[in-house]
């Protein structure tokens, strides 16, 4: 694309250009800020551009017309690096996983900060099976384990090997459900009467969340009935 673009206007240029252009523009890809979504725009600040990201950053930022506003969202100590967050703050409550896909996507660096370099994802909380009040947590790194450290605060339950393994098989088929919403197939109507009937046939821990998920679509999505 570059070189076309140097072609386009500059067919006498040097052979390096190209590769120079191509450079300049990730510079400014992956430095930018997200200024307007209609139309989609973006800006770039001197200073804020060498702000590092953190999953529990120290600052955030928004605009007062076209002036860059950094805030402190808690106390920061002297000396104490100043952060912000690269993702919208929804993406925040989302697993090490996902916030580390989508940083390596978008900004091409595996994010190590605290939050994303501890094995137990604070985020990823799942019901008690004991007493179903609380959550367990569990660690993520080359397979599922249970851990003491995410035992429920509640009762202290810990969940064996073979229910952290269950309790993820249906949090992929939650996920799945909300993609299929997500791309629109069919009404919201037809989703809701399809969450209900595998629901009476999915019997397990997080069986309770689809028809909850599926009424929440029908009042925040715009489906025809």
């Amino acid at each position: 694309d570059s070189m076309s673009i140097v072609q386009e206007f500059w067919a006498s240029a040097p052979k390096a250009l190209p590769l120079k252009l191509e450079s300049l523009l990730a510079v400014w890809l992956l430095n930018c800020f997200e200024h307007s979504e209609e139309p989609v725009g973006f800006s770039t600040f001197f200073l804020p551009a060498f702000i590092s990201h953190d999953c529990r950053p120290n600052c955030m930022w928004h605009y007062e017309g076209d002036s860059f506003i950094l805030r402190a969202r808690r106390d920061i100590s002297v000396g104490e690096e100043i952060t912000v967050s690269y993702l919208a703050e929804e993406s925040l409550l989302e697993s090490i996983t996902s916030r580390r896909s989508q940083l390596e996507a978008t900004k091409h660096f595996i994010c190590n900060c605290s939050s994303c370099s501890s094995s137990l994802d604070p985020v990823r909380g799942f019901k008690c099976l004991g007493c179903q009040e609380g959550e367990i947590f569990f660690e993520f790194d080359d397979r599922i384990r249970p851990s003491t450290e995410g035992a429920c605060r509640q009762c202290g339950f810990l969940a064996t090997s073979s229910q952290a393994e269950e309790l993820v098989a249906q949090e992929a088929k939650v996920e799945e459900y909300i993609q299929q919403w997500d791309r629109k197939e069919g009404s919201a109507a037809a989703y809701l009467t399809e969450a209900t009937t595998e629901r009476a046939r999915w019997n397990g821990p997080c069986t309770s969340v689809i028809d909850p998920l599926a009424r929440m679509y029908l009042l925040h999505v715009s489906y025809s009935l």
